[in-house]
Formats: structure tokens, C-alpha cells, sequence
């Protein structure tokens, strides 16, 4: 997870943490000194029904500082209700992002009061005062990322988002445009989903 802007600021997630959220009962991905790859992409690979439209949600409202709709708040909460996964069903949710832009290290914390209906951040800037509440990431990440919601959509892409964009277009422009990215294109060929003549389908 890497983007290069404007040739003069390089942007990376390094990590992820989820706490009772959906049915990840404590999980930590790429966090202390173990960083995601530094290929410039990353997958993550989650089964149905286990929360990787909720991570892409909460993702999106840390990247952003958009709190999600009240109404759905409920829907992120721990749901397994099994004691012996680890999990806590009463407890509250917590989702955090690990960046590094340029040579800040920072992370954004999202806390989530289902039964209130409230939703908190937290950011930690180790040169900012360590763990604040409230969405204060650096400046430029700010000038980049506050309020814009489509951005987001388009950087933190779900299976969803991508389906309403290539109905949109009439054709595969999301599968394609990744596997331009990811340097996938030529498998993707081979296999071709088509079905052309010639080609493993």
C-alpha cells in the first residue's frame, strides 16, 4: 500500500490493527518493526463474512477523518459472541492505521461506541505529543485526504465500489486498471477471463 504524490512525497501503510471489530477478535498486520512489504502493494487475502468491507469502511473514514453514519455503527461491532475466540461482544471496536509519509511515522485510531452511536479518533505523532484524541495527521497528509470521501473510494477500493464503477463504464476498467499496477497484467492475459482462443479460461 504505496503512493508516490507529486514527485515530491512518498505515502505508505505500514500496518493495521483491528480490536472486536466484525469477527477479527485482536489482529495486528505489518505493525512494529514487521512493515507491510515494501513492494508497493499488498493483499490481503480475508474469507466472506469476516470483515474486509468493514476494513475498507474504516480505513476510509481514518484515511479521510469522515465519521461513518450512526446508523451503521452497530454493524461494526464484535459478532461472534464466542468468549473462547478472545473477542468481547460488549466491548468497543478499535480500528488503526499505521502511515509513514516522507520520514513521519504516524497512526490513526478509530474507537467506536455502537451502543452510543459515537465514533472517536486518536492520532499518535511521535513528534506531535504522542496519542491525541482527535484526526490531527500531518499537514500535508491533511491538505490531501480531509473530507474527500471519492478519493478515498478510489485509493481504498472494495469489491462494491468496483462493481458500480465498471457497470458504469460497460466493462472491466477497475480489474484491469489494477493489474496494470501490480505488474499482474500479463498473468491476467494468460487466463484470460474472455475466453479467448488459445488461453487457459
Amino acid at each position: 500500500w504505496g503512493w508516490k504524490m507529486m514527485a515530491t512525497h512518498k505515502l505508505r501503510i505500514l500496518g493495521m490493527k483491528w480490536n472486536n471489530v466484525r469477527n477479527f477478535e485482536k489482529l495486528g498486520l505489518g505493525t512494529g518493526d514487521n512493515h507491510f512489504e515494501q513492494e508497493g502493494w499488498t493483499l490481503m487475502q480475508i474469507q466472506n463474512n469476516y470483515g474486509k468491507t468493514t476494513t475498507m469502511h474504516l480505513l476510509r473514514s481514518c484515511l479521510t477523518g469522515i465519521k461513518m453514519p450512526r446508523d451503521k455503527l452497530t454493524g461494526y461491532r464484535y459478532r461472534k459472541g464466542r468468549t473462547d475466540w478472545g473477542g468481547d461482544p460488549e466491548a468497543r471496536p478499535e480500528f488503526s492505521v499505521m502511515l509513514k509519509l516522507d520520514d513521519e511515522i504516524f497512526q490513526i485510531r478509530t474507537v467506536i461506541d455502537w451502543k452510543k452511536g459515537e465514533q472517536e479518533f486518536h492520532t499518535y505523532r511521535e513528534n506531535a505529543g504522542g496519542d491525541r484524541p482527535g484526526w490531527s495527521p500531518p499537514t500535508y497528509f491533511r491538505s490531501l485526504f480531509e473530507g474527500k470521501k471519492q478519493f478515498a473510494e478510489l485509493l481504498v477500493l472494495d469489491g462494491e465500489v468496483a462493481k458500480e464503477m465498471n457497470r458504469a463504464t460497460t466493462e472491466n476498467t477497475i480489474g484491469k486498471a489494477i493489474r496494470q499496477v501490480t505488474g499482474l497484467e500479463a498473468v491476467c492475459d494468460l487466463i484470460d477471463e474472455e475466453g479467448g482462443t488459445g488461453r487457459i479460461s
